[in-house]
């Protein structure tokens, strides 16, 4: 049963053009709504909740996302990389109508990973169950290993399509105290001027660029490409917090 959450918690699941859209990345509507307004999907007949933990042992590492989804009665409903869901965004009806018809997993579906039967079966109950249902999403935050605390500022996930043109900017943002950090009070450094090869921050000194698949800039035009890793550096102070920005363009 999902547990109840400050409504502050809670944001709509959105595209990157504010659309809401459904778990497979389906945009529901022509409305954008605000972020904050979870008031527009909860007054629905029928809605999800999703549960973003970042601190996964899965197929891609310790620290990958799977999301617990629940239905509106808050009972839940499936745990899944949030990964796994991506499988229909770019695939037309009739593809997905084949494949969840079919008695085997499809070969492209988290091809050679582990579990992938079970996810697929999974998939397949969400897919037809809640396509084209409106869901919110609250991202956790808080990790507790051993006596240390910390904090992973899980940001919003948005879908593109492989080969994609999209492009990437990092910011850094810092907290004047530690009690102002471990409240989230950040503020957002500046830098000397907008060039991407400018990767030291005024105020806090630290930097931060990416090394491939372009090194040692804060911003980068490349391609989506789930094969791909997008590495950076970061030298960064004790209060400061580094954020990578995404953007994808409209399909």
């Amino acid at each position: 049963m999902l547990a109840s959450k400050a409504d502050a918690a809670w944001e709509v699941f959105l595209d990157y053009q504010n659309y809401p859209t459904d778990i497979f990345g389906n945009k529901i509507g022509t409305e954008k709504l605000d972020y904050k307004d979870t008031q527009s999907v909860t007054s629905k007949d029928n809605y999800l909740s999703i549960i973003s933990d970042g601190y996964q042992n899965n197929y891609i590492g310790k620290y990958a996302t799977a999301w617990s989804i629940y239905n509106k009665a808050g009972d839940r409903v499936a745990t899944i990389p949030s990964s796994a869901l991506l499988y229909a965004l770019g695939k037309s009806d009739e593809q997905m109508e084949t494949a969840i018809g079919s008695e085997s997993t499809p070969t492209d579906f988290l091809p050679g990973k582990t579990d992938r039967d079970s996810y697929w079966a999974t998939f397949k109950t969400l897919y037809n169950d809640y396509k084209g249902v409106y869901a919110q999403i609250n991202f956790e935050a808080a990790i507790k290993g051993g006596d240390d605390y910390g904090n992973r500022l899980d940001g919003r996930w948005y879908y593109s399509q492989s080969k994609q043109k999209i492009t990437g900017e990092i910011k850094i943002q810092y907290a004047n105290t530690l009690d102002d950090y471990k409240v989230g009070g950040f503020h957002e450094d500046t830098f000397a001027d907008e060039d991407a090869s400018s990767i030291v921050g005024t105020t806090t000194g630290a930097s931060a660029y990416f090394t491939d698949p372009a090194d040692r800039v804060r911003k980068l035009e490349t391609f989506a490409d789930n094969t791909q890793d997008y590495k950076f550096e970061v030298n960064a102070t004790s209060t400061a917090k580094i954020h990578i920005c995404w953007l994808v363009p409209s399909y």
